[in-house]
């Protein structure tokens, strides 16, 4: 302590050797609520060196803990606690308070909520670069104040009602060993989780305390990790979290940018869809800092992905189901808005040297499905397709009997109707309309499967045909009620079940007076010429087991 002959105590140097803090949560009072920050034990060791004048201010303190009681927002966790805090002002009466090097690290904790599984154990360190924090205080900006109350009027604040009131640009770098924190800012109905680990970069400003637009954190992570709905993405990127609006709620935009990335559904081992591109930007309003305020809106865009074998949407079909796919790879790309209960969007699928099996038949074609977005409840992931549309072409037809080739011919779907819960197993439901370039695929699988007929053989002139179909995809099993395409001198007509047990229906065909149905019962086929029109009628398939 210096004495000063005219003002009594002219400085006063306070030095606090290492000594034992029994209870952390003591320091709970010197942190602004606002912060959402809490110490609710512990114990700690403290050390400080501080100086104080009529003019200036200076002070650093260590605060260590290896086993600290913290909290933030709904979250409380154990840590290994490290915090230097670095304070000096070389003129107390501008209010301003030069904070850098003030560093904190975290170390061995472990975060988790009903969003975000337990993570591993993180390692979180963060330095102010450059800070300084202006103290906007009534008394402080009247001209008339003198210099040596300054110090008296800074001690009738307590430091949480100072830091309250303080405006703030800090330059913050820092790393942490597990990002998951991020999904802790976002109330998240998308399932969205983001995981690795990351270098941060952050430029905070603070308006009274509370964080002010312009507010910045990017990101560089190492081994990027995203979940949104039922879909894992890994790969590189970048994110960068951006405060739009300042305030007690505020705005926030989180924007992530992923390359060279692998697509999976969650709880599969291996991914069959890479090179993906992948572009989010989540936007969250009103965020509360004592809780997580409103939902996110998220938009997702898919500039490109490759899917590098079309088997793996088997999965999707009964097991016993006649199609299967064997091989093939595909383009995909999608545009995707996300709101708690809507949805809109589309994804798109350009498959290449796609090869399947129908019923034992080898099929080549070529693969367009545009899938339309136009409502849907996200977090369910039900979706209303409606307006989507399937093209089929370059059809070649493999079989003992007959063969067909023709780059020109094509069949279309178009839904009129359609829903779907993409969950496992997958749920659709729609109507469409069909347009099909003429009969020839279905005359020479029709006639692989029985001697030729000189009447079928005739349907392959027929062109330009429509019709309607109904189908369900749930519970493992194909139910199509009614298919049916007709025209002047051609008619053909589907129904059928299929399921692990049973593979039965009808496919119905006519050419001008001709008439002949295909009975279909537990995977036995038998040809008949008589009331085939009435028997494809009276057939009803029985509806989806529950």
């Amino acid at each position: 302590m210096v004495q000063n002959q005219d003002h009594g105590v002219g400085a006063l140097n306070l030095i606090v050797p290492a000594i034992r803090v029994p209870d952390l949560g003591l320091f709970q009072r010197y942190l602004p609520s606002k912060w959402q920050m809490k110490l609710y034990g512990g114990v700690a060791e403290l050390q400080a060196d501080m100086k104080l004048s009529e003019t200036d201010f200076k002070a650093d303190i260590h605060l260590i803990s290896d086993k600290a009681d913290v909290g933030i927002k709904e979250y409380r966790f154990e840590t290994d606690l490290d915090l230097g805090v670095s304070a000096s002002a070389p003129e107390l009466s501008s209010g301003t308070i030069d904070i850098s090097g003030t560093y904190i690290r975290l170390g061995d904790f472990t975060i988790a909520s009903k969003l975000v599984a337990e993570s591993a154990e993180i390692q979180t360190s963060l330095t102010i670069e450059t800070g300084h924090l202006e103290l906007k205080l009534p008394e402080l900006a009247e001209e008339k104040i003198e210099l040596n109350d300054v110090p008296r009027v800074l001690g009738d604040y307590e430091l949480e009602t100072l830091l309250s009131f303080a405006d703030a640009e800090l330059e913050i770098n820092g790393s942490m060993s597990d990002l998951s924190w991020i999904s802790v800012l976002f109330k998240n109905s998308h399932n969205m989780a983001i995981g690795g680990s990351g270098t941060l970069s952050i430029k905070a400003l603070l308006n009274s305390g509370w964080l002010a637009e312009g507010s910045l954190i990017e990101i560089l992570p190492d081994g990027l990790d995203l979940k949104i709905l039922d879909y894992h993405v890994q790969g590189d990127g970048n994110i960068r979290l951006i405060v739009t609006k300042g305030g007690e709620g505020p705005d926030l935009d989180l924007d992530m940018d992923i390359t060279n990335a692998s697509l999976k559904r969650s709880g599969e081992q291996q991914a069959f869809i890479e090179d993906v591109v992948i572009k989010l930007d989540a936007i969250g309003k009103g965020m509360s800092y004592d809780g997580p305020g409103e939902d996110l809106e998220l938009h997702l865009q898919l500039p490109s992905a490759k899917v590098t074998d079309m088997a793996v949407f088997n999965q999707y079909f009964p097991e016993d189901s006649p199609l299967q796919l064997i091989t093939g790879k595909a383009d995909l790309t999608a545009m995707i808005d996300l709101r708690p209960s809507s949805a809109a969007g589309f994804v798109k699928l350009e498959t290449r040297e796609l090869q399947a099996r129908i019923d034992n038949q080898e099929v080549a074609a070529g693969l367009s499905v545009d899938i339309k977005l136009a409502d849907g409840v996200p977090k369910d992931l039900e979706f209303d397709i409606s307006g989507s549309s399937i093209l089929i072409d370059k059809v070649k037809v493999v079989g003992e009997e007959s063969s067909f080739n023709d780059s020109d011919w094509h069949i279309r779907f178009d839904l009129n109707k359609g829903r779907t819960v993409w969950k496992k197993p997958v749920r659709i439901q729609a109507q469409a309309d069909i347009e099909m370039k003429d009969t020839r695929p279905i005359v020479a699988m029709v006639s692989n499967h029985r001697q030729k007929n000189g009447w079928l053989e005739k349907m392959l002139t027929i062109e330009d045909l429509k019709g309607e179909a109904t189908f369900e995809l749930a519970n493992e099993q194909i139910i199509i009620p009614y298919a049916f395409i007709d025209s002047e001198k051609l008619d053909v007509g589907a129904k059928a079940i299929i399921n692990k047990q049973t593979r039965s229906g009808v496919i119905y065909a006519r050419y001008g007076k001709l008439k002949g149905v295909l009975k279909i019962d537990q995977g036995k086929r038998n040809f008949d010429i008589i009331r085939a029109r009435e028997k494809f009628d009276e057939y009803l398939t029985p509806p989806i087991s529950k």
